[in-house]
């Protein structure tokens, strides 16, 4: 196996998961999310001698990748959006767990309502923030904006999920 094959498959055992997670946010079915992935890493393994480090980091270069892919997804389907991923990621990262909230069930229903009404990019900005811990800075690379812009659309879109578990009986603990 030549270096270059062996650092793409570094990457991959490293980033197939986490992309593989993020997209199954984005779509009703475990086998849709897998083929999206797979495309994702296709597309990366043919295109890895183009990657230049010095333009973005190979987290955020994957993180596009997914994104682009979903979009072809979307014009190829009506979206489904599937969240229940996000509220059961595990120990210590759940959304759940750093709210923490005291009537479990019918907070995940409330936030997967609160998130689905969110417009596309704000849920994928609140999703890359919270579910994949990505910064701003990073968060503005995979979508393409600003990074001004990534924290207002993540402050605007958290207060929005705010008033929505609020108007539903549910407070955050500061």
């Amino acid at each position: 196996m030549n270096a270059a094959a062996s650092d793409f498959d570094a990457v991959y055992r490293k980033y197939y998961y986490p992309i593989l997670a993020f997209l199954q946010t984005h779509v009703n079915e475990t086998e849709d999310a897998q083929d999206l992935a797979s495309a994702v890493f296709l597309s990366a393994y043919r295109n890895w001698e183009k990657y230049d480090p010095e333009l973005a980091s190979v987290s955020t270069w994957l993180y596009c990748a997914a994104r682009n892919q979903l979009k072809n997804y979307y014009r190829n389907r009506k979206p489904v959006i599937s969240l229940e991923l996000l509220m059961d990621r595990g120990e210590g990262n759940s959304l759940l767990e750093d709210a923490r909230f005291q009537c479990v069930t019918e907070w995940r229903e409330v936030l997967k309502h609160a998130l689905a009404s969110l417009p596309e990019r704000n849920r994928q900005v609140v999703v890359l923030r919270y579910y994949a811990g990505k910064s701003n800075q990073e968060i503005a690379e995979i979508l393409q904006i600003t990074q001004e812009n990534a924290r207002v659309i993540l402050t605007r879109s958290l207060k929005k999920l705010q008033n929505t578990l609020n108007e539903a009986g549910f407070t955050l603990e500061e």
